[in-house]
């Protein structure tokens, strides 16, 4: 992995840091993952966090989204997660992609963002596709990290308190 070799040549991890503080935020999946790399690098991880990614990333990619919010919530970084859902990524989200949506569902709840879960949730009612069985198969709590989790509750029954 480039990541990994690039952050572990340096042992003082000025290295770790200039990726953090210059590395492109516009991939979430890429940035979620660039988060996990940098558990090992704690300081790096809060240079990285001080640049506010959830104002960067794309939002059209469900998966990635969900990714990036599950692992913005490992880093307690609930600051950084609160900014996300004024850019409205519900809105923005592409649709055709049924597991990543839910996925992306899973972890809005998780994170309690409520809101943007419940206009994801009435916009994916209606315009998900439901053509490809395995996609739809796939939805949580069936994939990785997600063992043993609750099936995804109606939005009008989740609880609305932090």
């Amino acid at each position: 992995m480039v990541q990994l070799n690039l952050l572990g040549r340096d042992p003082h991890g000025t290295g770790a840091f200039w990726a953090a503080e210059h590395v492109s935020l516009a991939d979430p999946e890429g940035v979620a993952e660039l988060l996990l790399t940098l558990r090992s690098a704690p300081p790096a991880r809060e240079a990285l966090l001080r640049r506010r990614p959830a104002r960067h990333v794309r939002l059209d990619d469900p998966h990635g989204l969900s990714r990036l919010v599950d692992e913005l919530r490992r880093c307690q970084a609930q600051d950084v997660i609160a900014e996300l859902p004024e850019r409205a990524p519900a809105e923005h989200v592409r649709l055709d992609y049924a597991s990543g949506v839910a996925w992306l569902l899973d972890a809005l709840k998780d994170a309690r963002a409520y809101g943007a879960a419940r206009v994801l949730a009435g916009r994916a009612a209606h315009s998900v596709p439901l053509d490809d069985p395995r996609g739809v198969a796939s939805c949580p709590p069936a994939g990785p990290g997600r063992v043993n989790r609750r099936p995804l509750a109606h939005p009008s029954r989740w609880n609305r308190r932090a």
